[in-house]
């Protein structure tokens, strides 16, 4: 403990005008151009480097992203939005002012979960719902049905947030 507190001592007690000194003294000692090539070269190192750092800032460290934005003010649509992970995208996008359409096979779930999600809307937000079961089996018929009903969102749809919770029997009778 007592050798931490002496490097933190050392750290904050660190005398830096010797460093200048010291800088100035190798300056003062080298011709003009050295010194001029000396300063351009340190003044691009450092806007290379704060470059860099912005850019970690920007892509590693920068949390939550302005979707509108990014990808417009249309619908966001949510497959598998009657709850667990569909229905908190919900809520977060709710509450950030998108509009909803939501898509689950339980109707009566979807009017619960968007009476839930309208609560949490920044500026009462349109939340549309579509009631559609992922899980039977498909023909031309079924994706007609889902045309349909998504055909008038089609053309102002920025955000799909694929969320369907499908398991093939068959891989699980394969583990067991």
């Amino acid at each position: 403990m007592d050798s931490v507190k002496s490097i933190l001592n050392s750290i904050t007690s660190y005398d830096y005008s010797l460093v200048y000194s010291n800088i100035m003294n190798k300056l003062k000692s080298q011709s003009l151009l050295s010194n001029f090539i000396f300063i351009i070269g340190s003044y691009y190192a450092l806007k290379s480097i704060l470059s860099i750092l912005c850019w970690t800032k920007q892509y590693f460290f920068t949390f939550e992203k302005d979707f509108k934005k990014v990808y417009g003010d249309g619908w966001v649509v949510i497959t598998g939005a009657s709850d667990g992970i569909g229905k908190q995208f919900a809520i977060e996008f709710a509450k950030k002012g998108h509009k909803l359409v939501l898509i689950a096979r339980s109707e009566e779930k979807l009017q619960k979960v968007c009476s839930e999600v309208k609560a949490f809307s920044s500026n009462n937000s349109e939340i549309n719902y579509i009631v559609y079961d992922f899980d039977r089996s498909y023909n031309e018929s079924d994706v007609k049905e889902l045309n349909e009903k998504l055909y008038k969102y089609i053309n102002d749809i920025s955000i799909l947030i694929n969320n369907l919770g499908l398991v093939d029997e068959t891989l699980i009778l394969k583990f067991h």
